[in-house]
């Protein structure tokens, strides 16, 4: 079985009797707007009012990326992979989420990496950002193609069905 020098695994989990006296503590739950405020990397704003586009009725676009504590990813319900809010119009990706959309070229996750309002950044962040080329592929130009002929169908829609464009 053991050798004597060598503690069973058992013993060093459970009392003598084999039975634990109490059950483990339970992982403190996953808050995630709390995983926003308190690991956010880097934070913009997009969208009209980051390209001196906004008009008065333009809301506010936000969005981040957070890097969730690594004690997170040993549970089995991982961290969340977006977070939307707290506040209105903020979107945040955890950052492998972000790494993965943006290698896809993904519009919205590029137009974040450059935009020229920026909320928040730390040094990890910085660092993140001095690579935002590397997310930059030929495969961006299929991806902003197909998002423009998507908002045109969508105004064409709009002006067949309300007569104008708003």
């Amino acid at each position: 079985m053991f050798p004597a020098s060598s503690a069973s695994p058992a013993s060093s989990a459970f009392p003598a009797s084999g039975v634990p006296s109490a059950p483990p503590a339970p992982a403190p739950a996953v808050v995630p707007h709390d995983l926003v405020r308190d690991h956010t990397v880097y934070a913009c704003v997009m969208g009209s009012r980051a390209f001196g586009l906004a008009t008065e009725d333009s809301d506010t676009d936000r969005r981040g990326v957070y890097v969730a504590p690594t004690a997170l990813f040993w549970r089995l319900d991982k961290p969340p992979t977006h977070v939307d809010g707290p506040r209105p119009e903020e979107f945040s990706w955890e950052l492998e989420r972000f790494c993965s959309l943006g290698l896809r070229a993904n519009p919205g996750i590029l137009e974040c990496l450059h935009s020229p309002l920026v909320e928040r950044v730390d040094d990890t962040g910085r660092e993140f950002l001095a690579l935002r080329g590397a997310f930059l592929s030929r495969q961006a130009h299929g991806t902003f193609t197909g998002y423009a002929e998507g908002q045109r169908r969508r105004l064409r829609a709009r002006l067949r069905t309300h007569g104008e464009v708003r």
